[in-house]
Formats: structure tokens, sequence, C-alpha cells
């Protein structure tokens, strides 16, 4: 019985393994060509700009798709692209929300408040991070108009909190909560996917002001650790 559980775990991860492989070479065939054009296209733009301004522009064009390569490679072998630790965690948000005001153009702020001596596991500052890449997505897709944009965290010792919120068009919150599961964003979600399997909560709400709000907060110790103490 034994022997059998250890051949069927074997041959689980053996199709992992195959799945991911044929991920990486989908990610590469199909990014690397479209990526490559693109460099081609902005090389010669670049030829025939005279412009200084512009020509700046085109080289953070060129940083981003360069990022975008390296990352989608490292994601590809396996590794998880740019995810701090959590002891890196705010320091990274902190240079992540620059960067985007830098891409966007929006005015961003970033605040902390922190309870020192607190540090989240790496699997909350995963979750946590790629929740404000995602939420600072958004903003740029959907409240482009926004005129500024927040991102806020909060940690304690038995819980981290992020809040995100801009002051653009906002969306309709009722036909939000009417949409069923699998109509929801992609982007939407993932976040409330990576939130609940840490036993989080997860909102999207319109600002009283103007623009919308999002809002997660994750416990810091799992709720079936917390019964088992």
């Amino acid at each position: 019985m034994h022997t059998a559980h250890s051949a069927e775990r074997m041959q689980v991860r053996a199709q992992a393994e195959t799945e991911r492989e044929k991920l990486a070479r989908d990610i590469h065939d199909l990014s690397g060509q479209h990526i490559v054009a693109v460099m081609l296209q902005l090389s010669a733009l670049e030829a025939k700009c005279d412009d200084p301004a512009l020509a700046a522009r085109f080289a953070e064009i060129r940083a981003i798709l360069t990022q975008l390569s390296n990352e989608l490679h490292d994601i590809s072998q396996g590794a998880k692209a740019g995810v701090p630790s959590g002891s890196e965690l705010v320091e990274t948000l902190s240079g992540l929300v620059a960067q985007w005001e830098k891409w966007v153009g929006i005015p961003a702020r970033f605040d902390r408040q922190l309870t020192p001596g607190i540090i989240p596991s790496d699997e909350v500052a995963e979750a946590i991070f790629r929740i404000v890449q995602e939420g600072l997505t958004n903003v740029a897709a959907h409240a482009a108009t926004a005129s500024q944009a927040a991102v806020r965290v909060r940690l304690t010792a038995d819980e981290i909190e992020v809040e995100i919120e801009d002051d653009g068009p906002g969306f309709n919150s009722i036909q939000y909560k009417a949409r069923s599961p699998e109509n929801q964003h992609t982007g939407i979600a993932g976040m409330l996917a990576r939130v609940a399997k840490l036993g989080g909560h997860f909102a999207i709400k319109p600002r009283q002001e103007k623009g919308t709000r999002l809002t997660a907060v994750i416990p810091l110790i799992k709720p079936e650790a917390a019964v088992k103490q």
C-alpha cells in the first residue's frame, strides 16, 4: 500500500514537471517572438529620433520590455520573479510604488504603519506583493484619469492589511457583486484566491469621495494553527 501511494505521488510530480516544462516552452515561444518584434520596432524608431525627451521615453520602454523578458524567463524556470521575502516586503513595495508612478505618470504615495519586530512569512509576503502589483495595474488600466493613487500597509502582530485607492472614475459595485465567480476579472479572481487561501478578507468598493478602494487583510497566523496552540 505504501509503495502504491509513493508511486502515485511520483507520477503526480512527474506530470506536474512535464506540464511546467510545456508551459515554459509556450511562454518562451509566444512571448519571445512578440518581445523581439517590439524591440526591433523600437530600435527603428530610436534610429529616427532626434528628440532627447522622446529618446528617454524609448529607453524607459526598452527597460520595461527587458524586465518583462527576464521575469518571464524566471517564471518559466520555476522561480518567483521579483517576489520579496517577508523581511524585504515593505521596502520592495515602496520601490514598486515609486517605479509604477514613474512608468504610469500618476502621482502615488506609499504609507506604512509597522509594528516593530513583526515579519510576515514569505508566503504572506508573496500574496501581498502580487496583490499590490495587480491593484496598481488595475488603477493604470481602469483609472488612467486619476490624479493620485495611494498604497498603505499596516502590519500588526496579528495581521497585515494593504489598501490601494485612487480618485479615478470608480466602478459599479452592484454589478461587480452580481458577477458569478467564473465571470470575475482574472486579476480580481487571482487576488481573491490568494487571500482566501491564507484565511483573509478581500474587498473592492467605491470611495465615498471619488474613485476605488481595494482592501486585503491577511492573518499572520493561519486559523488552524491558532486552534492547535
